[in-house]
């Protein structure tokens, strides 16, 4: 069983921000300071997160937990042919200042998204690798904190989000990570997200990338008459 918060009256964000700023001064602007392990592994986990905008060459993607902005730095050496608009939010405030600092042509907020949803729009939000730390949270707790915000970034949507949770199906289990229960993930994104969405669960990380769509998206991608008794918001008369 995972560890009880020390300080109950800490919030989940409250405690990420301080596991991520305790490692921040330790290791300073490395890999090592977010937590993600060697940058292969980094590098694999953005390659699925990118699979939600796949067929895209134009749009807006807002990252929740940026960190030091790495997967700007990915986007760009693996999209490079693409327009995008990239902003993003983080609860650690060195992070935020540090990302400021380096990239200053970007919109970049200090705020905590479970405590949205917020009146901003993107085409897409992705949360890379942000679920993964505890920090002392109860499981449970947890559960819940992510859920909030997954569904609030959902909420600020055009098109769809995308994130990343460790599997249950491992081969050892540590007290400080999550372990997201997938009958739980998927009645959450059916009741209340979308029926719209992949499970990429077929890399060699123990964890999986889920995309969730807009059922406005994916009804603009199949126009046919045919397919309109699939979606739920019908043609205006």
């Amino acid at each position: 069983m995972s560890k009880k918060n020390k300080n109950p009256a800490i919030s989940p964000g409250a405690s990420q921000s301080k596991l991520y700023q305790d490692m921040f001064d330790k290791h300073g602007p490395s890999v090592n300071a977010v937590a993600s392990g060697d940058q292969i592994y980094k590098n694999l986990r953005y390659k699925k997160i990118i699979n939600l905008f796949s067929d895209d060459a134009d749009f807006s993607v807002h990252d929740v937990g940026f960190g030091l902005g790495h997967f700007w730095e990915y986007m760009q050496r693996e999209l490079s042919g693409r327009r995008i608009l990239y902003s993003g939010s983080e609860v650690t405030e060195q992070f935020v200042s540090y990302c400021k600092a380096h990239y200053p042509e970007m919109d970049f907020r200090f705020r905590d998204l479970a405590d949205g949803p917020f009146e901003d729009k993107y085409d897409y939000l992705v949360f890379g690798g942000t679920f993964y730390h505890l920090a002392e949270t109860p499981s449970q707790d947890f559960q819940k904190y992510i859920f909030s915000l997954i569904e609030n970034a959902f909420s600020m949507s055009r098109r769809g989000v995308s994130f990343n949770l460790i599997t249950e199906y491992v081969d050892y289990r540590r007290n400080d990570l999550f372990y997201c229960s997938m009958p739980k993930l998927l009645e959450f994104l059916n009741s209340r997200l979308s029926r719209f969405f992949t499970i990429h669960h077929n890399y060699p990380l123990y964890e999986y990338t889920v995309c969730v769509y807009q059922e406005t998206y994916i009804k603009s991608k199949y126009p046919q008459a045919n397919f309109e008794k699939y979606f739920k918001t019908k043609k205006s008369s």
